[in-house]
């Protein structure tokens, strides 16, 4: 089966590392897999890069960008049926908004067999106006009309999606955006040589995040709790992992913050695993949100998670459990949660116990590849019969 998969840009994040893994670990006797993305990267980094990736067919479509640009996504669009024209596909899989747009109905005018596509959280819960919302829920209404199926990564993206009125019921189907577990095994990942090179001392108690800078993640809102945090005692720290296009900003409004010494902030990094073992408990404090895999690899190293109800984060997070959900844009909340585990050490290893006990049976990505591999099949097997 020839498969194409389509996803805008190709930057370090949660569903490019979602769709690269179903290119690279797909049943290749099965699969013949194609990648077609856009060339706009970012301070994230290029995954294919940081991956070393080097046997996987890539197509560069060059005007495939982010942002609406009317003019070159139209040029981007015809670039892409001149590929679907020379390159003849048994099913197209598209990932995210702009590339799921462009795509699909590229694939549909070339009567492709069989159009799926992943909705990594919807992209209107992050426009900045109602004119640009209600916008994109019409395109992503008249998409699904010609799409298979529709994958989203948590049930609450599903009820999303319908309650918008995107797509039927039946065209849904939940398959979560899965990670490596052995590269989040806490028996495998010490943060003891992380915590060395920041020299944090053993008996710190360290909050920490990972998260891009960029308004979703609302990093304002992380760094002012961190501030707290600090504050609040003298043995804590905190880490902060990331890079984005507000870096410099938010930085620049943080005044001495910015030169706290138990502030760690250590930008992009590509080792995840060891700056997340670091810490004690995991912070996130995003407005928006899908299912966001950076809480499902804490989780599994055994963090307690604080953090905003953003998109599908309650299905994880369990008050009492797993660890704390606050309010929206509450930075006075979100560091009262930390430092209440922070202090209570013996609770806060119960709730990552019970964390990672609560996503090693839901988010392997053996599971995850085998689960869509199944849908490829049987997508095809109904065209093939009408």
């Amino acid at each position: 089966m020839r498969v194409l998969q389509a996803i805008t840009r190709m930057i370090v994040g949660g569903a490019q590392i979602n769709t690269l893994d179903l290119c690279r670990y797909v049943d290749r006797q099965q699969f013949e897999t194609t990648l077609l993305t856009g060339p706009d990267l970012g301070p994230e980094g290029d995954l294919l890069s940081v991956a070393g990736v080097t046997d996987l067919p890539v197509v560069l479509i060059p005007k495939l960008g982010r942002e609406i640009r009317p003019a070159r996504d139209a040029a981007a669009y015809l670039d892409i049926r001149a590929h679907l024209r020379r390159h003849p596909y048994d099913l197209v899989h598209t990932h995210v908004s702009k590339a799921g747009l462009l795509v699909r109905h590229a694939a549909r005018r070339r009567r492709i067999p069989a159009i799926i596509h992943t909705a990594h959280g919807w992209q209107w819960t992050l426009a900045r106006s109602e004119r640009m919302k209600r916008f994109i829920i019409a395109c992503e209404r008249w998409a699904a009309r010609f799409t298979d199926r529709i994958i989203v990564v948590a049930e609450g993206d599903r009820e999303k999606g319908l309650r918008e009125g995107v797509g039927r019921p039946e065209q849904y189907v939940v398959i979560e955006s899965a990670i490596c577990l052995d590269d989040f095994d806490p028996t495998r990942v010490s943060g003891s040589v992380t915590r060395r090179e920041l020299e944090i001392p053993a008996e710190a108690r360290v909050a920490g995040t990972v998260g891009r800078f960029s308004h979703p993640k609302e990093p304002e809102m992380m760094l002012r709790a961190a501030g707290r945090i600090l504050e609040a005692r003298e043995d804590f720290h905190f880490i902060y992992v990331g890079d984005g296009p507000q870096r410099e900003a938010v930085l620049s409004g943080l005044g001495s913050l910015r030169d706290h010494p138990r502030l760690h902030l250590v930008g992009l990094r590509h080792d995840v695993p060891r700056w997340v073992a670091a810490m004690d408990v995991f912070l996130l404090s995003s407005s928006s949100e899908g299912l966001p895999r950076v809480v499902v690899e804490a989780m599994a190293l055994e963090k307690p998670v604080i953090s905003t109800p953003a998109g599908s984060v309650p299905e994880l997070v369990i008050e009492g459990r797993t660890g704390c959900l606050v309010p929206f844009g509450n930075d006075e909340a979100l560091a009262e949660a930390a430092l209440a585990l922070l202090d209570d050490e013996p609770r806060a290893g119960r709730f990552g116990r019970e964390a990672r006990r609560g996503v090693v049976t839901r988010f392997d990505r053996e599971s995850m590849v085998r689960r869509t591999e199944a849908l490829y099949a049987d997508v095809l097997a109904e065209k093939s019969v009408r």
